[in-house]
């Protein structure tokens, strides 16, 4: 008698929430696909803990701002082209998909018979803040998340002060994944910051607390808007640039 085929395990994911990390766990169950779309467009496939395909990593910080713009539109269209691509016509038995971009084309991809079950895991939460545009983006994208938690099988959220959870009654906050290396137990005077940086991020704000307390502070990620800001950096801070490899990170973050 032939073997079961494994469960087919997708994740739709950013960069910056150790996703590798949560494919090496999900890869316990079952065949995990991870497609990243955020600073940069990649895609691994894990099995039994282990990376099987590792593939190119694409810079996609230009069209960040066209998607912004279309309410992560160019997202919702490229995570239905590349999971297309990697699974071909093979349906996933669930699909862990980030915020209403990729959460929108999971529940596409479950109605169309492509998916078995969805999982909306929520990262973010912008508050209706900042000036008439940046108050209706919020407005839209905000209601665009609760459409996608609400009809998803499952909301996952990173932090049970993301109120957009509770319109599915099958909402979990869960603990980010992270490397299960041991870290020394010392004093430490760093900081580290890794995403893409936009206003709403308050790295001016983290600028003054590090200059204040002589904090070295490290950041990982690219945008024009830090580009802009840089200068009001204190000098020890550590500009990364962009990076999606594991050992670096964990030598930056490990301090």
């Amino acid at each position: 008698m032939a073997a079961p085929a494994p469960n087919q395990i997708v994740l739709l994911q950013g960069v910056g929430n150790n996703e590798r990390g949560w494919a090496r766990l999900l890869s316990k169950f079952g065949r995990v696909t991870l497609i990243q779309r955020g600073m940069i467009e990649h895609t691994e496939i894990w099995e039994h803990e282990a990376c099987v395909h590792n593939g190119p990593e694409t810079s996609i910080v230009r069209s960040r701002f066209y998607d912004e713009r279309a309410f992560a539109g160019l997202t919702f269209l490229r995570s239905l082209a590349l999971f297309r691509e990697h699974l071909g016509g093979q349906p996933a038995d669930v699909i862990i998909a980030a915020n209403h971009g990729m959460g929108l084309a999971a529940l596409w991809l479950r109605r169309r018979g492509k998916a078995k079950r969805v999982i909306v895991f929520l990262t973010d939460f912008l508050p209706p803040r900042g000036s008439w545009a940046v108050r209706m983006h919020r407005w839209v994208t905000t209601r665009m998340n609760r459409f996608a938690c609400r009809y998803a099988d499952e909301v996952w959220s990173v932090s049970p002060r993301i109120p957009t959870m509770q319109v599915n009654p099958r909402h979990f906050v869960v603990p980010l994944c992270l490397e299960e290396q041991p870290v020394p137990e010392q004093e430490r005077r760093e900081i580290g910051y890794i995403g893409y940086p936009t206003a709403d991020h308050a790295l001016e704000i983290l600028f003054e607390v590090c200059r204040k307390h002589q904090i070295r502070l490290n950041v990982v990620g690219r945008s024009p808007y830090l580009d802009s800001i840089k200068h009001l950096a204190p000098p020890e801070a550590v500009f990364h640039g962009m990076l999606n490899d594991t050992v670096k990170l964990n030598q930056i973050f490990a301090r």
